[in-house]
């Protein structure tokens, strides 16, 4: 076990080098390696997913961020797996799918009131696609929510027309409450009575700088994507999953506080001056706690960002050294070589004299041996044709010696004859 975790570091440890140095594709198969031999780690699959859009390879990406979500939803992470939702959602916002999965996971988060906005979401779009099994699923869901909202009943209300379900629909009028008719208290301030106070407050609000106000959400979005913007850059120097994990946390807590204050503020301005003033100051508490949390992350930041810079000074400080040192090798390599070259050039010269001089003499060698060649052969010319004349008399003198052979045998024959005939006439 401790050998694989040991082999996942050092395949994302090379996987950040290439990453930074921009050879994605290599990143890639590092982290597909690392996944292998941890298919349960959602935060491979989101690094993943990143670098596949750092190729442009959209349709990739959102599969691994699936991957990844399911990854999450094991290990019961549902932040993290929200996270990789809107991850997909800002790059294929026309996912029906992806909303079903978020409207589960803020159910699963009890924040019921997110989630009905987004299984309406994913109502509205299959009924344009005309899956009425789908919508009665998301509508079923959205019941066993028991959310106290008029609103929410109402538009469930329209969706039973719309599909042509009038018995639910009468069912969801009969059971959506009457809006409770607050009594006004004589002494009661209107509204426009308290807008001078609310300026006087709004303005206070400024000078002090707080975090909760009436565009809060907002003002938290762009945060969240300011807070993410940094850590994909510092991902690219260190492994700072457990700040990453820290900051969601906070900014989840950050996002609660300030939907419960503006809930509060709401109320407020419906009700009398007291009341306002109370939640007036709520709302700077929560302001006071917000920043002490938000100062905690910039710490937090700046303390990563600290250490980062330290490595990468300390890496710089390395390379020079490193450079120097090789700068200096190269320098007396380059020296040596030189007088290496120069001995070599000088007995090259004193050698190529040398084979010059040796060249000469075997000219004049050579010259004297030509003349001598042809000298000899002159004279073995000489001796070819004293010996064809010598052939040619052999030849003559055999083909005599031939014909006197033949003259004896004849001569001989001749003779043989005749005795026999002598001897015959005896």
């Amino acid at each position: 076990m401790e050998k694989r975790l040991d082999e996942i570091k050092e395949l994302l440890k090379n996987s950040i080098s290439f990453e930074i140095q921009g050879k994605y594709k290599d990143a890639i198969h590092l982290l597909e390696k690392a996944i292998k031999l941890n298919p349960k780690d959602g935060n491979l699959y989101n690094r993943l997913g990143d670098l596949y859009l750092k190729l442009n390879k959209t349709k990739e990406a959102i599969e691994t961020y699936q991957a990844g979500i399911e990854a999450f939803r094991a290990d019961n992470f549902l932040r993290n797996a929200l996270a990789l939702c809107k991850k997909i959602l800002r790059y294929d916002p026309g996912n029906a799918e992806i909303n079903f999965t978020i409207a589960q996971l803020l159910i699963d988060l009890d924040e019921k009131g997110d989630a009905a906005i987004y299984l309406f979401t994913y109502i509205e779009r299959q009924m344009a696609q005309g899956n009425k099994k789908e919508v009665m699923k998301a509508m079923e869901i959205l019941k066993n929510l028991k959310l106290s909202d008029s609103s929410v009943a109402n538009k469930m209300a329209k969706i039973y027309d719309k599909v042509g379900e009038k018995k639910k629909a009468e069912e969801v009028k009969k059971e959506t409450p009457e809006p409770a008719q607050e009594q006004i208290p004589e002494t009661s301030i209107s509204t426009l009575d308290l807008q001078p106070i609310i300026e006087e407050v709004k303005t206070e609000s400024h000078s002090q700088k707080p975090i909760v106000n009436i565009e809060s959400l907002d003002r938290l979005e762009k945060i969240s994507d300011e807070i993410e913007r940094v850590t994909v850059e510092l991902r690219k120097a260190m492994r700072i999953d457990e700040v990453i994990i820290a900051i969601d946390k906070s900014l989840n807590i950050f996002s609660q506080q300030q939907k419960e204050a503006i809930t509060l503020l709401h109320k407020s301005l419906n009700t009398d001056l007291a009341n306002l003033q109370k939640v007036i100051s709520n709302l700077q508490e929560s302001s006071k706690r917000n920043l002490e949390d938000v100062a905690r992350i910039v710490t937090t930041l700046e303390r990563s960002i600290s250490e980062i810079n330290k490595s990468q000074n300390l890496i710089v400080d390395e390379i020079t050294k490193n450079l120097n040192s090789i700068g200096g090798q190269f320098e007396s390599t380059t020296q040596k070589m030189l007088e290496d070259l120069r001995n070599l050039t000088s007995c090259y010269e004193s050698t190529s004299k040398d084979v010059c001089t040796k060249v000469d003499e075997n000219r004049q060698v050579t010259s004297s041996l030509l003349k001598v060649g042809g000298e000899t052969k002159i004279g073995i010319q000489t001796i070819n044709d004293s010996l064809l004349k010598f052939f040619l008399n052999q030849d003559s003198q055999i083909k005599k010696l031939n014909k006197f052979i033949l003259i004896i045998s004849i001569m001989l024959g001749g003779i043989t004859v005749l005795l026999l005939l002598i001897l015959l006439l005896k």
